[in-house]
């Protein structure tokens, strides 16, 4: 047997739009960052309207003659809100979905009848 070099290149270029990939399919745009979702920021936000600082004139940074008034009303309702009343709601409505999700799979495996 003698041995033919083959005439054909081992890989051929069919299509020119993958010489320049790049081209064809530019870069997407960098991704943004993940947003900072700590309690902390969402809490602040949600209190800063009930704070004023009075100034007597208008500067940048507060002094010490500046006085800060507080509507101690609206920050004890939000503070009540996202600390005691939203985790209650959401811990008493994963209770009833863990309940009727715990009923249904017994039913379907068999150990709970379904009385009707």
């Amino acid at each position: 047997m003698s041995a033919v070099a083959d005439p054909a290149p081992p890989f051929v270029l069919h299509d020119p739009k993958h010489i320049n990939p790049e081209e064809d399919h530019p870069r997407r745009a960098a991704l943004t960052s993940v947003p900072d979702l700590r309690f902390e920021y969402g809490f602040l936000k949600s209190v800063r309207p009930y704070f004023r600082l009075s100034k007597g004139k208008e500067r940048e940074t507060a002094t010490p003659g500046d006085v800060l008034e507080i509507q101690w009303k609206d920050v004890a309702w939000v503070t009540t809100r996202d600390q005691v009343l939203s985790p209650l709601a959401q811990g008493a409505l994963w209770c009833v979905i863990a309940f009727f999700t715990l009923a249904v799979a017994l039913i379907h495996v068999g150990l709970l009848r379904a009385t009707g």
